[in-house]
């Protein structure tokens, strides 16, 4: 891992631990609250229900 990414990652965690807010990689947005990983991502809950739902729809149209 480069010293960039190392350094980013660094920062990343330090601004979570201060202000609590964490990256949804689904929804692109900011969260406080729990997670959930998703495909790799740490998901917000909101977002993985929302997920499950247009799984579920998907499904029942094929």
């Amino acid at each position: 891992m480069s010293q960039q990414k190392r350094e980013a990652k660094q920062l990343t965690r330090a601004a979570e631990s201060v202000t609590g807010r964490w990256f949804c990689g689904s929804g692109q947005h900011f969260v406080t609250g729990d997670a959930v990983r998703r495909n790799g991502r740490r998901v917000c809950i909101a977002c993985s229900k929302r997920m499950a739902e247009l799984r579920r729809k998907q499904q029942n149209q094929e």
